[in-house]
């Protein structure tokens, strides 16, 4: 019978010398850093990125050697002539580069030169030109070269004859790209001009979104004569859209009621607004009407639930409220209290004359 060491030796052991295999220590690794990648990792990433800023640097040279400065005079007949359709793809490699590599300034001087010789008279490219201008807008360091881009590249694409296309360009740059807080005005002037840009897309099924993003982004931060204007071009965008009446326009005129309510408490014109959406076929049975009515009824003097702080209370807690698109249901949440209306003063009454004199009443001596 074998003893156990024959049955493990025949088991496990090499079968060339019969002794059983050695094991090998493992490589040891590298320690993992618990603070990020490891250095060897950063050391690699930064030679990737060199030689992508090394390859844009070699395409940016080859595209300035094809756009040489024009002269003027006899020197002009003789010089080289710029080449604009060769020069804008190495512009726009360069600039793909640079941006790999993390150089963005780089990267989106490289996409402007790229624009203006996609934007030439000899190439005309303008969709082109506008989407090379957009990656800039969105690589760009500050919010005046932001607004400058995206500006710009609106009016490629208005060149280009897409208006529809500006306009959504402008309105993206105005109210994402830029930040609202540091440059208000910029971001204005581009909401504004993507209005404009609506305008010349008459007629097409997507422009009334414009005026509708536009509408909610002046309710959203508070420019509400802005958004009232707005009302009536979103209204006449939809019927130049041959849309059917429906929540899209229910929505937009029960706005204009509460827009006229947040600006200054102007019951008045919330009443005229209210008024002139009953024109429209099938409001007055909607529920935004009745959200609109609601917030009126409870702000409007001369009726019983005027100042009445139940009927706002209830006004907001409507479900109809929520039927209005969010940016216009959060302004409603926020107006005032309305004040309660003055209890009635009491009825006059009518002076009494004066009581009689004690002399008057005394009895005549009979004595």
């Amino acid at each position: 019978m074998a003893s156990y060491t024959d049955n493990r030796n025949a088991l496990f052991a090499s079968k060339s010398d019969g002794t059983a295999p050695q094991k090998t220590k493992a490589t040891p690794k590298a320690p993992l850093s618990l603070g990020g990648p490891s250095a060897a990792a950063v050391a690699k990433k930064k030679e990737q990125e060199a030689a992508l800023r090394s390859k844009g640097d070699a395409l940016f040279a080859e595209a300035e050697a094809l756009m040489p400065p024009k002269k003027t005079g006899f020197a002009g007949l003789m010089a080289k002539k710029p080449n604009p359709l060769f020069a804008a793809p190495k512009y726009a490699a360069a600039a793909a580069a640079y941006a790999s590599a993390k150089a963005r300034p780089l990267a989106v001087a490289a996409y402007g030169k790229a624009a203006a010789c996609h934007a030439s008279p000899d190439v005309a490219a303008h969709h082109t030109a506008a989407a090379e201008l957009e990656k800039a807008s969105k690589l760009a360091l500050d919010d005046a070269q932001k607004a400058d881009f995206g500006g710009r590249a609106a009016a490629a694409w208005a060149d280009a004859g897409e208006a529809l296309r500006a306009a959504e360009t402008a309105l993206r740059c105005g109210t994402e790209t830029l930040d609202q807080r540091a440059a208000p005005t910029r971001a204005m002037d581009l909401v504004a001009a993507a209005l404009d840009y609506a305008d010349a897309a008459s007629g097409h099924a997507c422009q009334p979104d414009v005026a509708r993003k536009a509408l909610g982004w002046y309710a959203r931060r508070g420019l509400l004569d802005d958004a009232i204007s707005t009302v009536s071009k979103h209204v006449k965008a939809l019927a130049d859209a041959n849309l059917d009446p429906g929540p899209a326009l229910y929505r937009t005129l029960g706005a204009s009621v509460v827009l006229h309510l947040a600006n200054r408490a102007d019951v008045d014109a919330a009443d005229g607004a209210f008024m002139t959406a009953l024109g429209h076929p099938g409001f007055a049975s909607s529920s935004q009407a009745k959200a609109a009515e609601d917030l009126l009824v409870a702000f409007k003097p001369g009726i019983p639930q005027s100042g009445d702080g139940d009927a706002f209370d209830d006004a907001l807690a409507s479900p109809a409220l929520q039927s209005l698109d969010a940016d216009v249901a959060n302004l409603a949440k926020r107006l005032p209290r309305p004040a309660a209306a003055p209890a009635p003063a009491p009825p006059k009454v009518a002076d009494l004359p004066p009581p009689p004199d004690d002399d008057d009443d005394e009895l005549p001596d009979l004595t």
